[in-house]
This record gives C-alpha cells, sequence and structure tokens, in this order.
C-alpha cells in the first residue's frame, strides 16, 4: 500500500505523475499500458506455474506475508517505470 509518510515512495510516485501529467496523451497511454501488461504477464505465468492470483481476502493475506518483497518490486518498478518514461521523446 502506498504509505505517504514513505519520503522516498512519495517523492518517486510525485515524479511519476508529474511525468504523467505533462506528457502526450499517446505516451502517457503507452506507458500505463505498460504497467498492465506486465501485470497480466505476472498473472498468466502465474497460472502456468499452476498458481492463482490472489484477490479478496487471500490478496490480503498474500500482502501481509510478501509485503517487504513486494514493496521492494513495487519500488523497483516504479523507478524502471520512471527512467523509461523520461528515455522517451515528447
Amino acid at each position: 500500500m502506498y504509505d505517504p509518510n514513505d519520503s522516498k515512495a512519495d517523492a518517486l510516485y510525485s515524479a511519476i505523475l508529474a511525468a504523467l501529467r505533462q506528457a502526450p496523451d499517446r505516451l502517457g497511454k503507452k506507458m500505463v499500458a505498460a504497467i498492465f501488461e506486465d501485470l497480466g504477464l505476472s498473472e498468466a505465468v502465474a497460472e502456468r506455474a499452476g498458481a492463482v492470483f490472489p484477490d479478496g481476502e487471500a490478496r490480503q493475506e498474500a500482502l501481509g506475508e510478501l509485503w517487504d518483497r513486494v514493496e521492494y518490486l513495487r519500488d523497483l518498478r516504479a523507478e524502471e517505470f520512471l527512467r523509461a518514461f523520461n528515455r522517451e521523446e515528447f
């Protein structure tokens, strides 16, 4: 979960929002689509491996059990997203 008291995460997500707000619609849509494609790929790979992507209460339990890793990967992916976004030409 996003924690506004986490100054590093807050700065990172503020930078992403600022970039999205300034980007042409085409680029913003392209970059946001990439997020959902990655999520879809993660779910598809989990399904192929016989796992089910959790939802509802099971999702909350999984987040509780795996939070440190999820938070690390979330911020890593957000940093990668921002770098990729900044490499795109407006």
